[in-house]
């Protein structure tokens, strides 16, 4: 019953990520599922607003600022620029994040040291790669299995 369902469900699955209205401007990851990227608009904790591209899929998603220095939220549910930890994950530095044109001059010398568009990297990065390997094996497998039932 189990592989029944897989069959049936994963094929939905996969058509509706595939014929979405926004498919044409969607990057296409390893897997073949669309990539999303919207700007949306979130009201920091001390009333003042920042404007945010996230950009994933369903294995990994990244929050930047307009001008792409990648943002996180820090305990207090603050933006701030990332760097990365040991682990490759991305936690917040000590500069908050502000749009671009409303950043202090101050705040932009700072980042100058910072690099943009930052992705995680070394286990946080393998954690990510071996969910899209077992996504993929799966995907197969249940390929495998559709052909087996609509051989019977």
């Amino acid at each position: 019953m189990k592989y029944f369902l897989l069959t049936i469900l994963l094929p939905i699955f996969w058509v509706s990520c595939n014929t979405s209205k926004n498919l044409e401007a969607a990057e296409t990851t390893q897997t073949g599922i669309g990539v999303s990227q919207d700007t949306l608009r979130f009201r920091q904790p001390d009333g003042s607003y920042i404007s945010i591209l996230g950009i994933g899929n369903m294995f990994e998603s990244y929050q930047e600022t307009l001008d792409g220095y990648s943002i996180t939220t820090n305990e207090k549910g603050f933006y701030y620029i990332a760097k990365h930890n040991a682990n490759g994950d991305l936690v917040p530095s000590n500069i908050k994040a502000y749009d671009p044109e409303e950043r202090p001059s101050k705040i932009n010398r700072k980042l100058k040291k910072y690099p943009k568009h930052l992705r995680y990297k070394g286990k946080k990065k393998k954690e990510i790669d071996d969910k899209k390997k077992k996504f993929n094996s799966d995907l197969e497998d249940s390929k495998q299995i559709n052909n087996n039932y609509n051989k019977e």
